[in-house]
């Protein structure tokens, strides 16, 4: 087996989720060694491509595992030799003091001749974005090399890295854009890759402009997509056509299975146990100005409870057994002492026959449920849901 370091995005629970789902999916076996809020450490059995995952920042082979702080001469010298001679290298530390490396690397290397010049982190910072490296070409043409400090130290070359600018591209080049209304694409990709499913039909029946049909098509799913919108409709076609283009992709009669329609009628629209996934953002109420109060927040949960009960028996319905439905609800809190006001999915997904799914579960590591996806700007905390039809 191969000892792996995933460097998790701005939500860490969310982004092992997505990871433990996809290796299951893939049918690659993990085991965990070693983990805290800015990394996992997973012994695996084959390769994982960071662009396949929407929650990872960077992927890195580890080359050494040591307990306490000094680091083994064997580990430094193996460092040392991945880097190529007189080419620019990075250090970058998770838990960690990265001077002390950088500088052991940079006497190793001029001591054996080959020589390297080191790329300085800006003051306040131990680590290179993903950015940085992408731009300094440090996984094709040089090295980054990544210290992370858990239960042990560890000592790994970066591999993969995610790429933010075609995230982006299809976020904001496409046709039809609404930037305030819209899911990121990443966050569809980790929907996706929670649905734990290796292809086959996947629906979003509150699809808007497209964005997880998007993702969903790049991933090879054979996409349906509806929503009450009929302009929403006409532009979610358009982007997908431009992105089939774009990515020289074929999803045969696409357009048609782009249609209007409303997401509480599904068993109306689709045949039982016709859907592999279900992947979609449900309306989440009024678009805010400002963070609710307490008040405003149960209004808005009370507002879209109905909607969310309806189409999630729908869902249940039309689901394959073992279909997944990921969903996201609206999640609004802390309040001073108060729980977070949210939908009780738990609730929703028994009454409705659905099982909900912990992603963590067998993995090794802990978890608290539910996900979440939030940044401090946000005033509707994105929560998400994995719900399985029983087989």
């Amino acid at each position: 087996m191969e000892r792996v370091a995933f460097i998790l995005g701005k939500n860490p629970g969310l982004s092992c989720a997505e990871i433990f789902s996809f290796l299951r999916k893939s049918g690659t076996a993990f085991n965990l060694q070693d983990h805290s809020r800015e990394f996992l450490i997973l012994d695996t059995d084959r390769p994982v491509p960071v662009d396949e995952l929407g929650g990872t920042i960077k992927t890195g082979r580890v080359i050494s595992s040591f307990t306490g702080i000094d680091i083994p001469r064997e580990a430094l010298d193996e460092a040392a030799s991945l880097i190529p001679p007189g080419s620019l290298f990075g250090v970058s530390a998770y838990g960690a003091d990265w001077k002390g490396l950088a500088s052991a690397i940079k006497t190793v290397t001029s001591k054996k001749g080959r020589a390297s010049k080191f790329m300085s982190i800006p003051a306040g910072r131990s680590s290179l974005t993903h950015v940085e490296v992408i731009k300094r070409r440090l996984v094709d043409d040089s090295a980054e090399i990544l210290l992370l400090s858990g239960r042990q130290t560890h000592i790994a070359r970066t591999s993969g890295v995610h790429n933010p600018f075609e995230f982006q591209k299809r976020d904001m080049d496409r046709p039809f854009k609404r930037p305030m209304l819209s899911i990121p694409p990443r966050l569809c990709r980790i929907m996706i890759n929670l649905a734990g499913q290796k292809g086959g039909v996947l629906l979003d029946p509150f699809c808007g402009i497209g964005t997880v049909l998007q993702e969903a098509c790049l991933m090879g799913f054979r996409t349906w997509g509806i929503d009450t919108d009929a302009q929403a409709v006409s532009w979610a076609r358009r982007n997908l056509k431009w992105l089939l283009r774009e990515y020289s992709l074929e999803q045969p009669g696409f357009e048609e299975r782009i249609q209007k329609g409303d997401a509480r009628k599904l068993p109306e629209l689709f045949p039982a146990n016709s859907v592999d996934a279900i992947v979609t953002e449900p309306y989440l109420g009024q678009p805010l100005k400002r963070k609710p109060d307490l008040n405003k927040a149960r209004r808005v949960v009370r507002e879209v409870t109905p909607l969310y009960r309806r189409f999630i028996r729908g869902a249940s319905d039309i689901l394959k057994p073992g279909g997944r439905l990921v969903v996201v609800s609206p999640h609004f809190g802390p309040f001073p002492g108060k729980p977070p006001v949210r939908l009780n999915m738990q609730a929703l997904a028994e009454r409705c026959g659905l099982e909900m799914i912990d992603p963590f579960e067998g993995s090794g590591l802990s978890h608290g449920l539910p996900l979440t996806d939030s940044e401090e700007r946000h005033r509707i905390i994105r929560e998400i849901s994995v719900m399985e039809s029983p087989l």
